[in-house]
Protein backbone atom coordinates (compact mmCIF):
# COMPACT_ATOMS: atom_id res chain seq x y z
CA UNK A 1 0.00 0.00 0.00
CA UNK A 2 1.25 3.49 -0.86
CA UNK A 3 1.82 6.49 1.55
CA UNK A 4 -0.65 9.38 0.58
CA UNK A 5 1.13 12.56 -0.59
CA UNK A 6 2.47 14.51 1.63
CA UNK A 7 2.95 18.09 0.74
CA UNK A 8 5.83 20.07 1.70
CA UNK A 9 5.73 22.60 4.57
CA UNK A 10 4.65 25.98 3.40
CA UNK A 11 7.10 28.18 3.83
CA UNK A 12 6.95 32.31 3.25
CA UNK A 13 8.43 31.98 -0.14
CA UNK A 14 5.19 29.98 -0.62
CA UNK A 15 3.02 32.44 0.65
CA UNK A 16 4.72 35.21 -1.29
CA UNK A 17 4.63 33.57 -4.30
CA UNK A 18 0.57 32.65 -3.49
CA UNK A 19 -0.19 36.13 -3.37
CA UNK A 20 1.88 36.63 -7.04
CA UNK A 21 -0.03 33.56 -8.64
CA UNK A 22 3.49 32.33 -9.26
CA UNK A 23 2.63 28.77 -7.83
CA UNK A 24 1.36 25.44 -9.91
CA UNK A 25 -2.23 24.91 -9.51
CA UNK A 26 -0.98 21.98 -7.66
CA UNK A 27 0.96 23.59 -4.82
CA UNK A 28 -1.51 26.42 -4.75
CA UNK A 29 -4.25 24.09 -3.37
CA UNK A 30 -1.50 22.66 -1.05
CA UNK A 31 -1.23 26.30 0.18
CA UNK A 32 -4.87 27.19 -0.10
CA UNK A 33 -5.56 23.93 2.53
CA UNK A 34 -2.62 25.07 4.94
CA UNK A 35 -3.79 28.98 5.24
CA UNK A 36 -7.80 27.63 5.43
CA UNK A 37 -6.52 25.33 8.81
CA UNK A 38 -3.72 27.68 10.12
CA UNK A 39 -4.93 31.58 11.34
CA UNK A 40 -1.48 32.79 11.85
CA UNK A 41 -0.79 31.71 7.83
CA UNK A 42 -3.93 33.43 6.89
CA UNK A 43 -2.62 36.65 8.60
CA UNK A 44 0.69 36.54 7.36
CA UNK A 45 -1.00 36.40 4.04
CA UNK A 46 -3.09 39.23 4.73
CA UNK A 47 -0.29 41.16 5.62
CA UNK A 48 1.81 39.93 2.32
CA UNK A 49 -0.99 40.67 0.09
CA UNK A 50 -1.38 44.43 1.96
CA UNK A 51 2.49 44.91 1.09
CA UNK A 52 2.21 44.14 -2.33
CA UNK A 53 -0.87 46.75 -2.98
CA UNK A 54 0.89 49.33 -1.11
CA UNK A 55 3.87 48.40 -3.23
CA UNK A 56 2.06 48.77 -6.46
CA UNK A 57 0.18 51.59 -5.86
CA UNK A 58 3.40 53.20 -4.61
CA UNK A 59 4.88 52.66 -7.95
CA UNK A 60 2.24 52.87 -10.35
CA UNK A 61 3.13 56.59 -11.38
CA UNK A 62 6.48 55.34 -12.45
CA UNK A 63 5.48 51.75 -13.73
CA UNK A 64 5.07 52.63 -17.56
CA UNK A 65 7.69 54.87 -17.70
CA UNK A 66 10.61 53.77 -19.72
CA UNK A 67 14.06 52.22 -19.06
CA UNK A 68 16.59 55.16 -18.91
CA UNK A 69 19.33 54.24 -21.28
CA UNK A 70 22.17 54.27 -18.72
CA UNK A 71 20.21 50.92 -17.07
CA UNK A 72 19.66 49.25 -20.44
CA UNK A 73 21.75 46.34 -21.23
CA UNK A 74 23.27 47.43 -24.17
CA UNK A 75 24.42 50.27 -22.49
CA UNK A 76 25.74 48.17 -19.41
CA UNK A 77 27.53 45.92 -21.89
CA UNK A 78 28.92 48.27 -23.69
CA UNK A 79 30.17 50.54 -20.63
CA UNK A 80 31.83 47.24 -19.33
CA UNK A 81 33.46 46.42 -22.51
CA UNK A 82 34.77 50.28 -22.93
CA UNK A 83 36.35 49.33 -19.24
CA UNK A 84 37.41 46.07 -19.73
CA UNK A 85 39.28 47.18 -22.79
CA UNK A 86 41.14 50.47 -21.32
CA UNK A 87 42.66 48.16 -18.83
CA UNK A 88 43.76 45.80 -21.28
CA UNK A 89 45.35 48.62 -22.95
CA UNK A 90 47.17 50.12 -20.21
CA UNK A 91 50.89 49.19 -19.57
Amino acid sequence: MSKPHMPDPISEQDLHAFVDQALDAERRREVQAYVDRHPEAAARLAQIASQRQALRSALAPIADEPIPERLRLHHIQARLDAERNSRQASP
